[in-house]
């Protein structure tokens, strides 16, 4: 399950300066599914770590956590890095994306920037919405399969190139390692 933890400002007042900081854990639903909710509440000497591992139980070793906020070395919480997440993310967000623009998809130029070639699958989810697909890769031999089943399938050319130069003028550029 996954588990996200949410940081609330300490109550005011003279009896919130004495209690301990509050960390509450709820199963809360998000349309498609469900994930575990901790809310910790910042205290004076900042969140009770302890109580936020013993919240999220087994999955303390994959939290989400807000964007800036680290864990102390050794309070046995481990951010989550969900690569494959955000790749997937990207990839619907972009087709989800093309496929509601008001653009013909002979006039759209799509690139995608790939060096160690982690997502050869992109293009052919891409290839419904863009004429032109470019990718740019350290690695050609791993898109070789995709380069002939867009033209099988659709009829499609997929540019790979080594050289970055060739991914300009395109109306949306994917970079599935790159870091926000």
């Amino acid at each position: 399950m996954l588990a996200a933890l949410c940081v609330t400002k300490p109550r005011k007042g003279l009896f919130g300066l004495r209690r301990r900081a509050a960390v509450r854990a709820e199963i809360t639903d998000s349309g498609s599914g469900k994930f575990l909710k901790i809310t910790a509440e910042q205290g004076r000497k900042g969140l009770d770590w302890d109580r936020v591992r013993m919240a999220a139980g087994r999955e303390s070793g994959r939290l989400l956590l807000p964007q800036g906020l680290l864990p102390p070395p050794g309070c046995g919480i481990k951010p989550f890095r969900g690569v494959e997440l955000q790749r997937k993310l990207m990839s619907h967000a972009a087709a989800a994306l093309l496929k509601n623009a008001a653009v013909s998809p002979r006039l759209v130029r799509i690139s995608v920037y790939d060096p160690q070639a982690a997502m050869p699958e992109l293009p052919l989810l891409l290839v419904p919405f863009a004429a032109d697909i470019r990718v740019c890769t350290n690695r050609p031999e791993r898109y070789a399969p995709q380069k002939h089943a867009a033209m099988r399938e659709y009829g499609a050319v997929l540019t790979v190139t080594t050289r970055a130069g060739q991914l300009t003028e395109s109306l949306l550029v994917l970079a599935p390692n790159a870091n926000p």
